[in-house]
């Protein structure tokens, strides 16, 4: 297990210590199901769950010390959102949250580039074998002050979510190629390539073209009629090539393997049949300026 992510047996959290530490990144992930459990409401299946959904919700947001909670939908689609100051204001205003500190806003979006502005907040995504990328900025750029957050699957990487949501942010907040090679993720548990297949009637689909075959060659393996995976080496090494970053922080978890020990989830077993469908919570804390 890598030094930098920690998996407390006490609270059943796990978290990047670095990540808050160099960076002031507060970061929660639900690990343990036996003291969380499922975290999505919306995948409550009594009323007694969304009760306690409810109640570990504003647990994490005091961890956090976050005044509101932004919640990311996660679309099939890549949508990628700028919260900045006028879109927060925005969403709050639109969700008639002004008064109600502690509250979620649902965001539309796969990814986020998140501005600290003077009230913290968090940003909290529900993932069930994809990953959680989390960019921090080794030295802070002068035009921006925040965190970038992606919604990682193979769906998003074959759409180049990640190569979008950089170039977004440079165009948004004018950053040169030599500050988007600073960036350093950190990558929450996802399912690794042996336990994530997709058959070969859907992979002759998506790659349908030479270049998208040559993109993802090196990046799956074929044998007994599937292919197997690797899309966060995939989405690694495009933003290497692409931008020059090369500062990866991974957690060496498993969620397949994972959820066989009664932690997180993972959607493949869910299809397997051998756990319950829910997500666990990524939290990522957005702190004032």
């Amino acid at each position: 297990m890598p030094v930098d992510f920690v998996i407390d047996k006490t609270t059943g959290l796990a978290f990047f210590p670095s990540l808050e530490k160099n960076f002031g990144i507060k970061n929660f992930i639900t690990y343990n199901n036996s003291k969380w459990g499922n975290m999505a409401y919306s995948l409550a299946e009594t009323e007694a769950e969304k009760q306690r959904i409810k109640r570990l919700d504003r647990k994490l947001m005091r961890l956090t010390a976050a005044k509101y909670s932004f919640v990311m939908t996660t679309p099939p689609e890549a949508t990628l959102l700028v919260l900045d100051k006028p879109q927060i204001n925005y969403l709050l205003k639109d969700s008639r949250l002004e008064k109600t500190p502690g509250r979620e806003v649902l965001i539309r979006a796969n990814s986020v580039i998140a501005e600290r502005f003077k009230i913290p907040y968090q940003i909290v995504v529900g993932p069930a074998d994809c990953a959680v990328f989390i960019g921090v900025f080794k030295k802070q750029p002068a035009n921006f002050n925040g965190v970038v957050v992606m919604h990682i699957g193979f769906p998003q990487v074959y759409q180049r979510l990640h190569i979008r949501t950089l170039e977004l942010a440079a165009a948004t907040y004018n950053l040169t190629p030599s500050d988007l090679s600073l960036l350093k993720f950190y990558i929450t548990p996802y399912i690794c390539p042996r336990h994530y297949s997709i058959s070969k009637k859907v992979f002759d689909y998506l790659a349908y073209e030479a270049t998208i075959r040559r993109r993802l060659a090196r990046f799956v393996e074929y044998k007994n009629n599937k292919y197997f995976v690797d899309f966060v080496g995939l989405a690694k090494f495009e933003l290497e090539k692409s931008f020059g970053i090369a500062d990866f922080v991974e957690s060496g978890v498993c969620t397949y393997e994972a959820a066989a020990q009664n932690a997180l989830f993972s959607y493949t077993r869910y299809k397997e049949g051998s756990q319950r469908k829910g997500v666990f919570a990524v939290v990522v804390g957005v702190g004032s300026k």
